[in-house]
This record gives structure tokens, sequence and C-alpha cells, in this order.
């Protein structure tokens, strides 16, 4: 296994298993550990981590789930408890 330091200083570990890649990355939103297999391979880790390149042009491949948790950690559903749809009642106050 293999440890980087991404930019927001959390340990991202990542190995392979498979066609894909095994990453464990620390929610920014919780504090918590999660892993997440995902299709990509070690070079576009490289073109992501080490060379700088932008994280959609690195993982075109990619969904923009995937692609928030390589950047933050975020899962998708983390993120839904974090951004729950605000329903308005209709025809409430007129």
């Amino acid at each position: 296994m293999r440890w980087l330091i991404g930019s927001q200083n959390t340990a991202t570990r990542f190995r392979r298993r498979d066609s894909n890649m095994q990453i464990r990355r620390i929610s920014m939103s919780t504090g918590i550990s999660h892993i997440r297999e995902i299709d990509c391979t070690q070079d576009q880790l490289n073109q992501y981590y080490q060379q700088g390149k932008l994280l959609q042009d690195a993982f075109p491949n990619l969904s923009p789930e995937d692609r928030e948790f390589i950047k933050t950690g975020i899962t998708p559903e983390e993120w839904n408890e974090m951004f729950q749809p605000i329903w308005e009642d209709e025809g409430k106050g007129e």
C-alpha cells in the first residue's frame, strides 16, 4: 500500500484491486474514514496528486460522486445528509 498526502493534509491510501483502485479517504465533512473502489489507474492518481492536474482532466471517466470522494472523502450518502432538499409547501402563505 502507498500513502499520498492530499492538498488538504488528509492522508489518502490506495491499492490495486482487480481493475479498480481501492481508495481510503477521511471525509472532510465528518472525519470518518471511508473506502471506495474506483475505476482509475495509478497514472491517473499520480497526475492528480503529484502533477497537479485538474480532477476532471485526470479522471474524465469517473462520475461526479467518485471525483468528489477523491477530492474530499465525502461519500454520496454524506452529501445527501448535508444538502437535503428543502421542500416548500405550495400555496402556503398566500
